[in-house]
């Protein structure tokens, strides 16, 4: 679950019913130890948490080429991040809008739809053909 509030124990219960087992970006000040005793896992940027066996992963930044910054800032904004964390050899996380593979690109941009219509129909047929 994307951007979750996990306070108590009834947080991850709720969650589990309805077959939800991983938190990714937690809210607030999270209750990791509702989390580990629920036996679900979370991806979170809680560097100063008591973390255990729940954090899988350390998320350093969401869209972090929306900031504004020069396509060679964004490496270092994530390396900043990164420094933040435990070297523990949990996954990174971050993720990306399409302006990472289309620069400047807009829903309505004709050309860059078309390239990643054309991108994808490329997969689809290896993976067709890998078949």
């Amino acid at each position: 679950m994307w951007g979750a509030t996990v306070d108590t124990k009834r947080d991850t219960e709720v969650d589990r019913e309805i077959g939800i087992n991983t938190y990714l970006e937690i809210y607030g000040k999270p209750s990791l130890a509702a989390i580990r005793a629920a036996g679900m896992s979370a991806i979170h940027g809680h560097a100063d948490a008591a973390v255990g066996n729940e954090t899988v992963a350390w998320f350093l930044a969401d869209e972090p080429e929306q900031f504004g910054q020069g396509s060679g800032e964004v490496l270092n904004y994530l390396k900043r991040h990164n420094a933040k964390f435990p070297k523990d050899g949990r996954m990174r996380y971050t993720n990306f809008t399409g302006n990472m593979v289309l620069p400047n690109y807009s829903p309505g941009d004709r050309v860059a739809s078309a390239s990643v219509r054309r991108r994808s129909a490329r997969r689809s047929a290896r993976r067709s053909s890998a078949a």
